[in-house]
């Protein structure tokens, strides 16, 4: 967090695991992730804003329509 690669992190109470957020680009985010890879394992998930997803929504929408 304090070189800015990542927003926010925080742990669940119950299990040990967590999430971190970053804007980061792939090469950034590896790079800050593989120094801990044989301690911790982790999964990457791409996301995308609600607002583009809904665009895509409706563009697949009127698509569908125009057949």
């Amino acid at each position: 967090m304090n070189a800015g690669i990542i927003s926010d992190w925080a742990i669940t109470t119950d299990t040990g695991k967590g999430y971190g957020i970053s804007e980061a680009d792939e090469t950034q985010l590896y790079e800050c992730l593989i120094k801990y890879r044989p301690y911790n394992a982790f999964d990457v998930t791409p996301v995308i804003p609600f607002a583009q997803h809904y665009e895509t929504l409706k563009k697949l929408a009127a698509a569908a329509q125009k057949k």
